[in-house]
């Protein structure tokens, strides 16, 4: 694929669809996966309880009764974002793989404050991590029933594809 063909695609992730756009300091994020054992697809609202207590597990000061952010539509339309930089970047001959952790400072409203970036490959996947992230509503957190402003935490591996 031409690099002139990408440069639309590029921005359309990087300045997130419509839908996208619509998509629906208390407890520090430890670091553990939660993606590995929550559903992708769900809503903070539709997921199980053993899903909410794999998420909260990534929170050591959680309290019972208290609800991380999360993203209001689920996960998907985040790693499926993370796959197609992954593809695009393959296709430039520039493919990449590695951890990607970062936490994503959420307020009380389900708006992100500041990203912060722990790991990355580099810094064009870092930067695209970050407008990720800063484009994407969360359900806020709660805590003692109330929405509070809190980290979500997020890790996910790059994957190197093949042509």
């Amino acid at each position: 694929m031409k690099r002139s063909t990408l440069l639309p695609l590029i921005s359309w992730i990087l300045l997130g669809s419509l839908a996208m756009a619509n998509v629906p300091a208390t407890a520090a994020p430890t670091h553990t996966d939660p993606q590995t054992s929550v559903s992708q697809v769900k809503a903070y609202a539709e997921l199980s309880v053993a899903e909410k207590k794999a998420l909260h597990a990534n929170y050591e000061s959680i309290q019972p009764g208290d609800e991380p952010p999360y993203p209001l539509y689920g996960m998907k339309d985040i790693n499926a974002r993370i796959q197609l930089l992954s593809i695009q970047e393959d296709e430039l001959g520039q493919s990449k793989d590695g951890q990607i952790i970062a936490t994503v400072q959420v307020d009380s409203k389900g708006m992100p404050l500041a990203v912060s970036i722990y790991k990355a490959p580099d810094i064009p996947v870092s930067n695209f991590v970050v407008g990720l992230l800063m484009k994407t509503r969360f359900k806020p957190a709660k805590c003692s029933g109330k929405p509070c402003q809190m980290d979500f935490y997020y890790e996910t591996q790059l994957p190197k594809t093949s042509k």
